[in-house]
């Protein structure tokens, strides 16, 4: 029964932070919805921080506008290489990484099922919009970069933690 429960502890190294990503970008998507107007301004910090609800038919950026089929199977495949990696892997930092990125790409992916556009709405100044799903997915991006990078420089070309 030990390595069915060091299995299941190592799945929710990946899964929590999956549903947790999940639970904040869909509740913080619907509660912008219901409250705020489509491009309306609503400052929080200043003037460097608004919320400012903007439908994003796009990728990152509003890339690749209009491609919500296309965008939709990356996405898919994404999550699934996401998922399959996350599974397999022991080191609990990665787990965690990868369960943040899982859950960033599934919840645009339900915005795109259900709407073809995502709702972006946190804005800063000469920034395009985002939400939270795009700051797990950037955050997720910029470990796994930075963990490649320390690593490759370290002994044996990888991490070891």
């Amino acid at each position: 029964m030990k390595s069915g429960s060091h299995l299941w502890r190592r799945s929710l190294s990946w899964l929590l932070p999956a549903a947790v990503v999940l639970a904040i970008d869909q509740v913080t998507k619907a509660w912008v919805a219901s409250h705020l107007a489509i491009g309306s301004r609503t400052w929080l910090v200043g003037h460097l921080v608004s919320l400012t609800p903007l439908y994003n038919s796009g990728a990152a950026f509003s890339l690749l506008p209009h491609q919500a089929y296309w965008l939709g199977v990356i996405g898919v495949a994404a999550a699934v290489v996401v998922a399959v990696v996350a599974a397999l892997t022991r080191q609990l930092w990665l787990g965690v990484t990868l369960g943040v990125l899982l859950g960033g790409i599934i919840g645009n992916l339900i915005s795109r099922f259900r709407g073809q556009a995502v709702l972006d709405f946190i804005k800063l100044p000469h920034w395009p919009a985002f939400n939270v799903a795009d700051m797990a997915i950037t955050v997720a991006a910029v470990v796994l970069i930075v963990e490649s990078w320390a690593g490759a420089r370290g002994k044996g070309g990888g991490s070891h933690r």
